[in-house]
């Protein structure tokens, strides 16, 4: 990204390489306003893992909702719940700073969320491994289909 290594100098910002790992800023290439499309770049990213988190604690009528859902516990889901307000606190803390638009507490936000997101992923990825074994069981139509009759 052009002018990223000034903009990480006068914002004290993290590495280039790290940030694209975590939330693909690359693909800003060349857009305006590149601190702001960056913390877009991190909600997009924090908003969508928090949607996933959602369809587990509040599950839709929907086939694949209702077949996960069951695989966590009442204490899952509440670990779950107390993790997805972290999620919840970065993609609110990014809206009213879509607000604000302060170069300087965008820059803070950027680099308070990195650190935040690599602390959170092992998290993140239990809960996401849950739900991908879930399909490895063997699963009764009737049972699931059920639910939906």
């Amino acid at each position: 990204m052009e002018g990223y290594e000034q903009l990480k100098q006068e914002y004290d910002l993290p590495e280039y390489n790290e940030l694209d790992n975590e939330f693909e800023i690359s693909l800003l290439e060349d857009a305006p306003f590149p601190l702001r499309n960056i913390r877009r770049k991190i909600m997009e990213k924090v908003d969508f893992y928090a949607r996933l988190l959602e369809e587990q604690l509040q599950p839709e009528a929907q086939l694949p909702l209702i077949h996960e859902c069951k695989y966590f516990t009442d204490e899952d889901k509440s670990r779950m719940f107390k993790f997805y307000m972290k999620l919840m606190l970065i993609v609110r803390a990014s809206a009213q700073l879509g607000i604000e638009e302060d170069d300087q507490k965008t820059a803070k936000f950027i680099t308070k969320t990195l650190a935040e997101w690599k602390e959170m992923k092992p998290e993140l990825l239990q809960y996401l491994r849950k739900v991908r074994d879930a399909w490895k069981e063997d699963i009764s139509t009737t049972e699931t289909l059920g639910y939906l009759g």
